[in-house]
């Protein structure tokens, strides 16, 4: 709670003369959760090469096993960060797929990556939430679409598929006269577009990575 009300006031305070607020967040907000890292390894490779179009066609067993651990991160909770965003009550542009967000009680949040909490066909329109598919997965190894027999994936965009939601994100970015950036190494497309973008409009801009955990 002490965590919570120190990070609340302080972002309260960035943002007390400001018209309109936005906030982007990253994986590293996750942390306190208790969540891996994109760069943790997963079966002697990166998540980060894992979860790429590549990868589910020419390795597709070591993909869904993948799939399956991340999916389990469905049972974590929202921590102190989400809870202080979610009082904020201001647009949220994430590159988290966890949805700790929308959990919390957050009401406008803008998700370019998807969400781990169904999985999808790559093929057909078969689609099932993930602790619903463990019948399946007992069944099945590895885990095809019951319905097309085609690879299935987490409802996420993966390397090399369009990333999602981005003009919404942009919209946001072109109102924001103060940028919050909570948890992201602004490394990756489109996040660092849109400090860019926002940069270059004038929007105040607040970068906070270090969270107790």
């Amino acid at each position: 709670m002490e965590e919570k009300m120190d990070l609340l006031d302080y972002l309260k305070a960035k943002i007390q003369n400001s018209n309109y607020p936005v906030v982007i967040t990253g994986p590293r907000i996750t942390f306190p959760s208790d969540t891996l890292p994109f760069k943790a390894n997963y079966f002697g490779h990166s998540l980060n090469d894992i979860l790429s179009l590549d990868f589910l066609q020419s390795n597709y067993e070591i993909f869904i096993k993948t799939c399956i651990l991340i999916g389990e991160w469905n049972k974590k909770k929202p921590n102190y960060i989400h809870e202080s965003i979610k009082e904020l009550d201001i647009p949220i542009i994430t590159e988290n797929i966890d949805m700790l967000h929308t959990i919390a009680g957050s009401k406008k949040v803008i998700q370019l990556l998807g969400n781990i909490q169904d999985f999808v066909c790559t093929k057909c329109n078969f689609s099932i939430p993930f602790f619903q598919s463990k019948k399946y997965i007992n069944i099945h190894k590895p885990f095809y679409c019951p319905e097309c027999h085609s690879p299935i994936k987490l409802n996420i965009v993966l390397k090399g598929e369009a990333i999602r939601n981005f003009h919404h994100a942009l919209n946001e970015i072109y109102k924001a006269d103060t940028l919050l950036i909570l948890g992201s190494d602004l490394d990756r497309w489109p996040i660092n577009k849109l400090n860019q973008l926002a940069n270059k409009q004038g929007s105040k801009i607040i970068i906070i990575n270090e969270f107790k955990v």
